[in-house]
């Protein structure tokens, strides 16, 4: 497993916490210059913007462990 898949699988590990991952969200996280860049797809609804914005604040707070870039 490659340091994208894992800190991809890290992130949905961790957003189990606000609940399941909605059906049509994507992430997107990828290695660029030597830091890391992080996408996630627009809510279609509140309770996915909702998510959305969960998954943004546990992706700030690994920044400082993996050298997130958001």
């Amino acid at each position: 497993m490659n340091d994208e898949d894992q800190l991809t699988a890290l992130i949905k590990e961790r957003s189990t916490q606000f609940g399941d991952w909605p059906a049509k969200m994507t992430m997107l996280l990828y290695s660029m210059n030597d830091t890391w860049e992080i996408l996630v797809s627009p809510g279609k609804t509140v309770r996915e913007e909702v998510f959305r914005i969960s998954i943004w604040r546990i992706a700030t707070q690994m920044a400082v462990e993996f050298d997130l870039k958001q």
